[in-house]
């Protein structure tokens, strides 16, 4: 025969394995929604038209130029450029904002690596990025030097 205390303490343990397996399971169950919301998000492209200008290069190697944004979402940049990427290239975009905020021009600038190039479009993978803010002498003149299409 089992003793009081030790049916009450196997009683204790099964209670506590059940909650421990519910908590454990709606821990997994979270961490899925999350990786699935995460996936779904980055997935996601928003299509923007706006004037940039670009660096890239690694070493001694440069390059800048012009171009325009097709679209960005939450891990990188499609743009069109003025002439062909290398794979593999670190780059520096400069991007204009569509308008103010707080009355000062807003610049997007984003850093990161090209992992997708052809004659026409660039893809960067960001790395970094900032919002930063511009004078207006320095907005009106990134905007008048990236006018391509």
């Amino acid at each position: 025969m089992r003793s009081r205390a030790h049916t009450d303490d196997m009683h204790n343990q099964n209670n506590f394995k059940s909650q421990y397996a519910v908590t454990e399971w709606t821990d997994v169950a979270a961490d899925s929604m999350d990786e699935s919301l995460e996936a779904s998000v980055r997935g996601l492209r928003f299509p923007f038209d706006l004037s940039l200008r670009y660096k890239a290069g690694n070493g001694l190697e440069k390059v800048e130029g012009v171009g325009r944004t097709i679209d960005i979402s939450n891990g990188g940049i499609r743009f069109n450029v003025d002439q062909p990427q290398t794979v593999g290239s670190n780059m520096e975009l400069y991007i204009t904002w569509p308008g103010p905020v707080d009355g000062c021009a807003v610049q997007l600038y984003a850093a990161g690596e090209i992992v997708r190039s052809d004659k026409r479009e660039a893809v960067l993978r960001i790395r970094h990025h900032e919002f930063r803010t511009k004078s207006r002498a320095e907005f009106s003149v990134a905007s008048r030097s990236n006018n391509l299409h």
